[in-house]
């Protein structure tokens, strides 16, 4: 079994033929992380999340798990990795319970579904406290049980690697630790496919520095769709790291900031 979860080698993407997005990115990620990926807006750090899961044509190598996603069909590619995004508000007038149970399609062998689909189902709706709102109607919820709703969802397709892409990003203080505790409890799991228990891992894209230092062991630091720099925290030098990321002292801003509050 392979080290990695995600192992990309000499990576260009593009969504306009001609045009890079992302540049000769190349890295490893072993399985049990939580990995934070941050760099100003533009810089490459959704396309980087999407070719890690085959969502954008790519040249180079992408492996999930040791498996090259160019020769894996979609359905297999989601039983290794979930994406959960912020959500816009635009969901069908499903109940929670529907909802959340459409995470189950790569494993649904019916129309109704199996019972370790529906199994998978209440747990994730109980892992992330939903169980009382199960009949509620979606459309009904605040925007932060909606997100709730969303990462319920990624449970139950029960993949062992999420990719976050600034979920939080809408949600007040409450609803964002609640995410992140949900998430990283999560990560402390295992999720099995086809007979082999992979450790659980995380990668997000953070908008806010704050709660990407808090979430992660490793930072990717993007700038003009390039990989400036990617390591274990201890390892990296964040201010420097954070400078040529964002073409500021960050770090100094981010300290200065939390002076306010002591």
């Amino acid at each position: 079994m392979t080290d990695y979860a995600v192992s990309m080698k000499n990576v260009n993407a593009c969504y306009v033929r001609g045009k890079n997005v992302l540049e000769n990115a190349s890295l490893d990620i072993p399985f049990g992380v939580s990995v934070s990926v941050v760099g100003i807006n533009g810089s490459g750090k959704t396309t980087l999340l999407r070719a890690m899961c085959g969502m954008v044509d790519t040249s180079g190598t992408v492996t999930l798990a040791g498996h090259d996603i160019s020769r894996m069909k979609r359905r297999d590619i989601a039983r290794y990795v979930s994406v959960m995004e912020a959500d816009e508000g635009g969901s069908p007038d499903f109940t929670v319970r529907e909802a959340v149970a459409m995470g189950r399609y790569v494993h649904k062998r019916g129309i109704f579904g199996t019972d370790p689909d529906r199994g998978a189902t209440e747990r994730a709706l109980c892992e992330t406290g939903l169980e009382d709102a199960a009949e509620k109607k979606v459309t009904e919820l605040s925007g932060g049980q909606r997100q709730r709703v969303c990462l319920a969802r990624v449970f139950a397709q029960q993949t062992p690697i999420i990719l976050l892409d600034e979920p939080m990003n809408f949600l007040d203080l409450k609803y964002r630790t609640e995410l992140m505790e949900y998430l990283m409890r999560w990560k402390q799991g295992h999720t099995e496919v086809d007979g082999i228990s992979y450790q659980n891992t995380l990668i997000g894209v953070h908008h806010d520095l704050s709660l990407a230092r808090s979430m992660a062991e490793y930072m990717i630091f993007v700038k003009e769709g390039k990989i400036l720099m990617y390591d274990r925290i201890e390892s990296l030098d964040l201010r420097d790291a954070l400078k040529a990321a964002y073409g500021m002292d960050a770090y100094a801003v981010m300290q200065e900031m939390a002076e306010y509050w002591k």
